[in-house]
């Protein structure tokens, strides 16, 4: 199994063979683990079902992380006020939310 730095380099390289082994939500030996590869965002968010968790950034690259005891809800997405999300195909901004 490669290394968590073999994978990130492998998708910064674009020669992952399957990026979403690594990428999205998996279960692991101590909870749940969330990653995310957006390089053009300053932050990342996702809603744990009460409120909005900001992931954490890794500052030498585009990659994002949460970590969790628990399973995030059904449908996981992540939201990301400042990038750009792929739905069918096609690239669209996402909406900004008010900060509060």
């Amino acid at each position: 199994m490669p290394s968590d730095t073999q994978n990130k380099r492998s998708i910064l390289d674009a020669r992952h063979h399957d990026p979403f082994s690594y990428l999205g939500l998996h279960q692991n030996k101590s909870g749940w683990v969330l990653r995310v590869f957006q390089p053009h965002a300053t932050e990342v968010a996702v809603h744990d079902g009460d409120s909005w968790q900001l992931l954490e950034r890794d500052p030498s690259n585009g990659f994002y992380l949460w970590r969790g005891k628990q399973a995030l809800p059904a449908p996981c997405r992540p939201f990301c006020p400042t990038g750009l999300y792929a739905k069918r195909g096609q690239w669209r901004p996402q909406p900004v939310l008010p900060r509060r």
